[in-house]
């Protein structure tokens, strides 16, 4: 089943750029950064974690495209002409007679994918919190496991430092550990 996406040039630039503002600072992380493609009826929406961008379309299903945000934002800076044309397929992105293949892409129907909602400017309580809500393959999917790893090697750091505050008064590293699962686990609906 191949998904295509078809607008002007300037329309996708505009959603690349919205959506840039959102990555990860860091080079790695950036290039990790997955983009979600919801394609509805006459339009698409474009997202990353933090940032979402919709664009008219003449579409006629409804279906979700995920890859790497690098390789659709690398096509469209180096498209040349007035119209934009992408064709989208398991594992596969064609564009300008060109295909690009990647066992990143993915097609998925709607509501065969978990809706993760994380603010604009989460908190690594966000991300710890999310484990306790979703599944590891869920997470995965989402590309959020790197991120929720770094929030833990975060957070047992500063359980360390505040321990080589608190020791003098008797706080052991397990009273601190059982507050702070104690405030993760307190998931607001």
């Amino acid at each position: 089943m191949s998904i295509k996406l078809e607008c002007d040039i300037e329309n996708i630039k505009e959603a690349c750029k919205h959506l840039r503002v959102a990555l990860p600072k860091s080079k790695r992380e950036r290039s990790k950064a997955i983009l979600e493609m919801n394609f509805k009826p006459k339009e698409v929406h474009l997202s990353v974690i933090g940032a979402k961008y919709r664009l008219r379309i003449e579409a006629e299903c409804f279906t979700k495209v995920m890859l790497p945000f690098v390789i659709l934002d690398t096509i469209v800076k180096d498209w040349k002409g007035d119209v934009f044309i992408a064709s989208f397929d398991i594992g596969l992105v064609t564009f300008g007679g060109s295909a690009l293949e990647s066992d990143a892409i993915k097609i998925v129907h709607p509501e065969n994918q978990p809706k993760i909602d994380l603010p604009i400017n989460y908190s690594e309580l966000n991300l710890l919190q999310l484990e306790f809500q979703y599944s590891y393959e869920e997470l995965g999917r989402m590309n959020l496991l790197s991120k929720i790893d770094k929030a833990k090697e975060h957070l047992d750091e500063s359980v360390r430092m505040a321990l080589s505050a608190l020791s003098v008064y008797g706080v052991k590293y397990d009273d601190i550990e059982k507050v702070v699962r104690e405030k993760i686990r307190n998931i607001k609906k």
